[in-house]
């Protein structure tokens, strides 16, 4: 069961490409710290992002998004925004 296309609003928006980015390191298991220098942001950026992909995959937390994450991939599914769309 998964909550990635499911929710009181419908369908989850995708994550951007950043957001995507942050996630795949915390499936890794990185730390906030560990992100932010891998990627040149701050601590705070990244809990920004964290907080973000939290909401678009309707999760409560790292492991929920991991998890997420991992049975997305494992269904052949995608979490990112189509090419051409740009992010802030």
């Amino acid at each position: 069961m998964s909550r990635l296309g499911s929710g009181a609003a419908g369908a989850s928006k995708p994550l951007t490409s950043r957001e995507r980015e942050v996630l795949e390191m915390v499936v890794l298991g990185l730390t906030n710290e560990q992100i932010a220098s891998r990627v040149s942001l701050s601590t705070h950026t990244v809990k920004f992002h964290l907080a973000s992909l939290y909401a678009k995959l309707g999760v409560a937390n790292r492991t929920e998004a991991a998890v997420a994450y991992t049975r997305r991939i494992q269904d052949g599914g995608d979490l990112i925004e189509p090419s051409g769309v740009t992010s802030s």
